[in-house]
């Protein structure tokens, strides 16, 4: 069960997304936890143990609540009373729990309570969550909460004022490896790969030509190109852009770059040129090593020659009670890693900005978490969609963080390890590029 103070960070943010003018104030009521904003009080019940034990079995049965645009969510009713709310004077005492589901989500405790199997990576899978036992993964849940709070308040007491939130599409880039011709080995193998696993004469061909290219100039190499057409399709399409480095030197395990080499140099010094922004991409094993996390910034921070704040895990690794210290401690403040690597959606139950919780030490970390929303991975590799449903899906997920005022944040890498798909991979950005709601 939540704590006084994991019910009071999680109404923090509830209210802070149905009400961001004006900063709640909180404490500990009769029929709950009353919050109060601008002479309004708002009563918010929480279920029992053995309801919250049936909530993370994913055998709670739930209420449907549909706001004003028809979107449905599950909720648990606390008090047995016709509608969702009830009003007495300047009080609002709502009717469902709209507090437990969120803090379990925006916490992620849940990944300690299901004792199932991770993948190969060690990664919590979207198959063992609370999103696929209910059902609501494609629903900010969270933020669906908070906007039937901001509607059922409004109803009754209209001089509170709302300045909705704007909503932004950030396009981020995990740059895994910067080049595609490296060393003799590598460039005969990818040549061979070309002739003699694709088949394709054309390829080959194509393939030899950009080699020699790049012997004349390192920077013409493909991979640098994509890197480069991404940010400008970001910038004509007025999306945020942001990229992540590895940072490694070749004596590194998970080693695939030199951050102190040309091509990153080059790229890094033309991205923030142009308006992007860079990050650090931590590396396989960073998430649970302080050193490693904290070596690899100290190199990136030698390239770009000022502070990095921004990151964002390898492989998506993530582990909810060491990770956020580590990067704490390493003087990162903004993360952008929590999504299903093979599923799209909302993980945290919210595509906006939020500080994530430290449980053992029931406080808000000082990191801000930007919840991953699709990734080009899920839909190529892990799901094997055609590009029509991807791009329908990728549309109604940014339609939908558009409606709840988040952040649609997407994830497509600069290569794409099937050669044959290149091309379609790359066209497929454009098209999202290309979208206006």
């Amino acid at each position: 069960m939540p704590t006084r103070n994991a019910v009071q960070y999680t109404i923090g943010h509830l209210l802070q997304v149905a009400f961001p003018d004006y900063t709640p104030t909180m404490e500990l009521a009769e029929e709950g936890i009353a919050a109060h904003i601008n002479g309004i009080s708002i009563l918010f019940p929480l279920m029992g143990i053995e309801p919250f034990r049936n909530l993370m079995k994913g055998t709670l049965t739930m209420d449907s609540l549909t706001t004003a645009i028809g979107i449905e969510v599950p909720a648990y009713r606390c008090i047995q009373q016709e509608g969702n709310f009830s009003i007495s004077e300047n009080t609002v005492q709502f009717h469902h729990d709209l507090v437990t589901m969120p803090f379990v989500l925006l916490s992620r405790i849940e990944e300690d309570w299901d004792t199932a199997q991770r993948d190969a990576h060690g990664r919590y899978l979207f198959t063992n969550s609370l999103a696929a036992k209910y059902n609501f993964i494609d629903v900010p849940i969270v933020d669906v909460y908070a906007l039937l709070i901001r509607s059922w308040v409004s109803a009754s007491f209209p001089q509170l004022q709302v300045t909705p939130r704007k909503p932004r599409n950030i396009s981020t880039h995990d740059i895994d490896i910067i080049s595609r011709f490296g060393n003799g080995t590598a460039n005969i193998r990818t040549l061979a790969a070309d002739l003699f696993k694709h088949h394709d004469r054309k390829l080959f061909h194509k393939s030899l030509q950009q080699l020699r290219q790049c012997h004349r100039d390192e920077l013409t190499d493909p991979y640098v190109k994509a890197a480069e057409q991404m940010l400008e399709q970001d910038l004509a399409a007025g999306w945020d852009s942001l990229f992540f480095f590895k940072a490694l030197r070749k004596t590194d395990s998970d080693f695939s770059y030199d951050i102190f080499g040309t091509q990153a140099a080059h790229l890094i010094r033309t991205i923030e040129g142009k308006g992007g922004q860079i990050g650090l991409h931590g590396s396989y094993d960073s998430p649970t090593s302080q050193s490693r996390m904290t070596k690899e910034k100290i190199y990136l921070e030698t390239v770009t020659e000022h502070p990095i704040t921004a990151g964002r895990q390898h492989y998506l690794r993530f582990n909810r009670k060491v990770t956020p210290g580590i990067w704490q401690a390493a003087g990162l403040t903004d993360d952008y890693t929590l999504g299903y690597a093979e599923r799209e959606g909302f993980r945290c139950g919210t595509c906006h900005p939020y500080a994530l919780y430290d449980v053992a030490n029931d406080c808000p970390t000082k990191i801000t978490e930007h919840p991953l929303i699709a990734m080009d991975g899920t839909f190529f590799q892990y799901q094997a969609m055609g590009r029509g449903e991807m791009v329908r899906k990728i549309r109604a997920l940014q339609r939908t963080c558009a409606a709840v005022e988040g952040d649609f944040i997407l994830l497509w890498h600069n290569i794409f390890p099937d050669r044959l798909q290149q091309q379609q991979h790359f066209e497929t950005f454009l098209e999202i590029m290309n979208f206006h709601l």
